[in-house]
């Protein structure tokens, strides 16, 4: 009887405790979802700005596209390997994310010399 409950509790234990593959989506979801209200956020921001017929404002504004496809194939994934790679390009697209911005703002505010 005392070896059942062992097993018993141990198997609720392993039950209870999540998948690290799927920590690992919902991780990479969570980033999606808020790299995306900060892209929506950054073109609404620079639609009606000077910057809003450059090369960048465009690459911005068909982020979400890209981030989808990452949600997409983020769910067909059953490997934590095969995931890795995403962990990657949500690292590449925040930092694009930021310089991004960052030449946008020097596109409507372009530096000034000073004499």
């Amino acid at each position: 009887m005392k070896y059942a409950l062992v097993f018993v509790f141990a198997f609720v234990v392993l039950a209870c405790a999540d998948d690290p593959l799927e920590t690992l989506k919902k991780q990479l979801i969570a980033r999606i979802d808020a790299l995306e209200k900060l892209i929506a956020a950054d073109v609404k921001r620079y639609e009606n700005t000077k910057a809003a017929g450059s090369g960048e404002f465009q690459d911005l504004k068909s982020a979400p596209e890209t981030l989808e496809q990452y949600r997409a194939d983020i769910t067909k994934y059953t490997r934590k390997d095969d995931l890795l790679v995403y962990v990657d390009h949500m690292n590449y697209m925040e930092k694009w994310e930021t310089e991004t911005v960052q030449r946008l703002e020097k596109i409507i505010h372009p530096p000034t010399l000073i004499n």
